[in-house]
């Protein structure tokens, strides 16, 4: 079989595309982290992200998550139902339903919080995220879809003061 001159380079060519593909595919974090930490714009953000937000953090695509809100003077995060670690949250932008719900869980239960589901874009590398640093992920909220009071076991007031609370 005699190739012809131009068919080495052509399928040289296909074989290095299609190698390239797979590697992004499987290691799609570290490729872009290392592109954005050159120098380059960070490709996995959104336009809806503004770039000093996100730095190089990776995200992923826009998913829905459904867990309850924790919100202090240190930052919020979210505990999804199906993980019990926390989820650091960037929240660009004001959201008067979350607003209300967590001053009225404040004013009851002296903890504020609420039952949400939010839209946004989950980091894809670990932390550590939040002030302190206790959150190994951060979701950057799009839209806050649903939001409801505290479930009632998150909730419990000890004591006969009862404006002295804490989770469970």
């Amino acid at each position: 079989m005699v190739l012809r001159p131009w068919l080495s380079p052509v399928l040289t060519l296909a074989l290095a595309g299609s190698m390239s593909v797979m590697l992004y595919q499987a290691n799609r974090t570290s490729i872009l982290s290392t592109i954005c930490e050159a120098g380059l714009r960070n490709l996995s953000r959104p336009d809806e992200i503004p770039s000093d937000a996100l730095n190089c953090a990776i995200v992923g695509d826009k998913e829905t998550v459904t867990g309850v809100i924790h919100d202090s003077d240190h930052g919020s995060s979210i505990t999804l139902k199906s993980d019990s670690r926390p989820i650091h949250l960037w929240i660009g932008g004001t959201f008067p339903l979350l607003a209300k719900q967590l001053q009225q869980s404040d004013e009851n239960y002296c903890m504020r919080g609420a039952t949400v589901t939010l839209t946004g874009w989950r980091t894809q590398a670990g932390g550590p995220f939040g002030e302190l640093g206790y959150a190994n992920e951060q979701l950057f909220v799009r839209t806050i879809d649903t939001v409801a009071p505290l479930p009632a076991d998150e909730i419990v007031q000890a004591g006969a003061d009862p404006t002295w609370c804490h989770r469970i």
